[in-house]
């Protein structure tokens, strides 16, 4: 054996082995650089922006809270505008004792959320929301108004009229809802959400 073709660290001679052993290292470095680039592709890909986890909070909490609230205030207004009408007294009552503060208290659950700082997607989401909530609101008080104005002296006039603002209320409302709904889907899809 030489010492010019002796390996130093070792004191092998570089031979088929030694060569072997470069190519393992070689792509064992390989393998954990594709290993790496994987991870990375992997955490760009499924971790959540801040702007991300707020507006699925708004979405997934906020909103789920809000429509648990308001299912059985609209199941009292369809009860009430169903074909089997309740006498005007009865309605009025319903309307103004029941309904009426049902969706005042669902607007002030769906302000709470808006105090705290969001992303401008969420409050605008927030305000169009509060703005489906006041067409009810306001729907609903065409009814109270139509209600009363049956008693007054001009009332086959008036009946036709505030039917038509009602119909008009609650038809803005559920336009309002329906944008609202579409304006949920494009943020999603600007904050790369499915």
């Amino acid at each position: 054996m030489s010492d010019e073709s002796t390996d130093l660290w070792t004191g092998r001679e570089p031979g088929p082995r030694r060569r072997g052993e470069g190519l393992l290292w070689a792509m064992r470095l390989g393998i954990m650089a594709m290993l790496s680039v994987a991870l990375a592709a992997l955490y760009s890909r499924y971790h959540l922006s801040d702007d991300q986890k707020d507006f699925l909070r708004y979405i997934e909490v906020d909103v789920k809270a809000l429509s648990q609230a308001r299912g059985p205030i609209e199941d009292r207004m369809k009860d009430l505008f169903s074909a089997n009408p309740l006498s005007d007294r009865q309605m009025r009552g319903a309307l103004v004792d029941e309904v009426i503060p049902g969706l005042v208290r669902l607007r002030r659950l769906a302000a709470a959320p808006l105090s705290q700082p969001r992303i401008p997607q969420v409050r605008v989401l927030g305000q169009e929301y509060l703005g489906v909530i006041d067409g009810l609101i306001g729907g609903c008080r065409a009814a109270v108004r139509a209600i009363d104005a049956r008693e007054a002296p001009e009332a086959p006039r008036s009946i036709e009229a505030s039917e038509a603002r009602i119909n008009e209320a609650f038809a803005q409302a559920a336009e309002r809802q329906q944008a609202w709904r579409e304006h949920v889907r494009a943020a999603g899809v600007a904050l790369q959400l499915k």
